[in-house]
């Protein structure tokens, strides 16, 4: 398992992480909506490192999906906790 924020070896909010790939230069994949986790583990394989700030799923990232990235860039996640559209039926 990747550490945590906070964790003993783990980063710090909006660190670098930075994984080693041999993938080629192409385009950046979307990862919206994804964890830190699954979003590190797609950009890696593209050949991106991903600098990460807050926590739960991916709301944003730069640059945007699709755009051309030479291998070893940088996307710029930032993550928030999404809280489901969940109905509340209020009792009378």
């Amino acid at each position: 398992p990747l550490p945590t924020a906070g964790s003993p070896g783990g980063p710090a909010d909006g660190s670098m992480v930075s994984l080693v790939s041999e993938g080629s230069s192409g385009t950046v994949p979307d990862v919206g909506g994804m964890s830190a986790r699954e979003a590190l583990r797609k950009l890696v394989k593209a050949g991106l490192s991903a600098q990460i700030s807050g926590d739960g799923v991916v709301v944003s990232q730069n640059p945007q999906p699709g755009e051309r990235l030479e291998s070893g860039g940088i996307c710029v996640l930032v993550l928030d906790r999404v809280q489901s559209h969940a109905f509340v039926v209020a009792r009378r």
